[in-house]
């Protein structure tokens, strides 16, 4: 499920987390940039909720991520990403450029 209007502008309210959302074969893609430092930190967060998302690092030196997220579960990787950033700093990104996938 990518963001409909209504549910953009919600989160939108949110503050934080409002970005893009690619959908490739029944899986919704967000791309974070963030520390490096923080990368394997929200690797274990995200993949700790078994069966949500994943964490893919596109690009290690700019730090860019990848979070495949199941379908039903993008309003809960959204509210998980909104507590996060009260404890790491990430920029949603709309456009990933990444130099390639390790």
């Amino acid at each position: 499920m990518i963001f409909s209007d209504l549910n953009a502008n919600h989160y939108r309210s949110l503050g934080k987390v409002v970005m893009t959302s690619h959908k490739r074969s029944g899986v919704v893609e967000k791309y974070l940039k963030l520390d490096r430092k923080d990368i394997s930190y929200l690797q274990f967060i995200i993949e700790s909720y078994e069966g949500l998302a994943t964490v893919t690092t596109v690009d290690k030196n700019t730090a860019i991520v990848r979070l495949s997220i199941m379908p039903d579960f993008v309003s809960d990787i959204d509210k998980i990403l909104n507590d996060l950033g009260k404890e790491i700093d990430f920029t949603p990104l709309t456009q990933p450029s990444p130099q390639g996938e390790d």
